[in-house]
């Protein structure tokens, strides 16, 4: 299903659709995060399964292995034209604003997936699974998980940064309306923990594990803070809230409304959209 939902959208982008660097956010990473949260799964399969069954285990962390590098792969093809976008059309548009976060998540879920699986093959050369010599110790793999987890975490340390000056800009001198579009922060935030909370565990590290708990309560509250918003909206404007700032915020969205109708006229024979 992560596959199929990896390749289709980005078979839509690339030819249903009309594109520029203008109209560029951080939504068009969506995709790339569909086989990384599958990739920790399965990571976290295989370390339950692998006492059972070696050859199950095996075949569920080469998967988690290519999910983890295909969504990676094209999280780093997409970031670099988004910080293209940055740097020469500005910050996105008030609506969007909260969308700045989306590139924390990727760096936190693939971070996990980097730890978890190189722990995992490390239990796999500890039990003396195969005969390939690059299982013959498991210190390796657990150093080039680690490494792989350090290197996204301090990436997205530079989004946060980044997404709280933006959101900081934004609020001071024209505030967005609430709109569900902000609980795109609570998953990047989360996933970020986490991965502090696997740093700490791999390293035995006292400072990522009062990192991990300072930041859990901020998501807890961020959590909090957007579901009491949320029913209050809801009972207030619930049409308001459930708008879409990722089709309203575009430019020319008339223009390319125009076209699908057109299109859609043209394959189905109805006068009608």
């Amino acid at each position: 299903m992560a596959l199929a939902v990896y390749f289709s959208m980005l078979y839509i982008m690339i030819t249903r659709q009309d594109h520029s660097l203008r109209a560029l956010t951080a939504v068009w990473l969506l995709p790339a995060v569909t086989p990384i949260v599958p990739a920790t799964t399965g990571a976290l399969l295989a370390r339950a399964i692998l006492p059972f069954s070696s050859p199950h285990a095996t075949i569920t962390i080469f998967v988690a292995s290519v999910l983890l590098f295909l969504g990676l792969g094209l999280t780093f093809m997409i970031l670099p034209l988004y910080m293209l976008r940055l740097i020469t059309e500005g910050l996105p548009s008030p609506t969007m604003i909260v969308s700045k976060f989306l590139p924390v998540g990727p760096c936190g879920q693939g971070g996990m997936a980097f730890v978890v699986i190189g722990q995992v093959f490390a239990e796999m050369s500890q039990q003396g699974i195969g005969s390939n010599p690059l299982l013959a110790g498991p210190q390796p793999w657990i150093l080039l998980g680690v490494v792989g987890g350090f290197f996204l975490w301090t990436f997205g340390i530079w989004w946060i940064l980044l997404s709280l000056l933006a959101i900081y800009e934004t609020f001071k001198s024209q505030r967005p309306n609430f709109g569900v579009g902000f609980w795109g922060m609570v998953f990047p935030l989360g996933v970020y923990a986490l991965l502090t909370s696997q740093l700490a565990e791999a390293l035995n590290s006292t400072f990522f594990r009062i990192l991990f708990a300072v930041l859990s309560l901020v998501v807890f509250l961020l959590w909090a803070a957007l579901a009491i918003i949320t029913v209050y909206c809801v009972c207030q404007d619930s049409e308001a809230l459930f708008t879409a700032p990722c089709l309203t915020s575009c430019p020319n969205s008339e223009a390319t409304l125009d076209r699908l109708c057109r299109n859609s006229q043209e394959h189905s024979g109805d006068e009608n959209c």
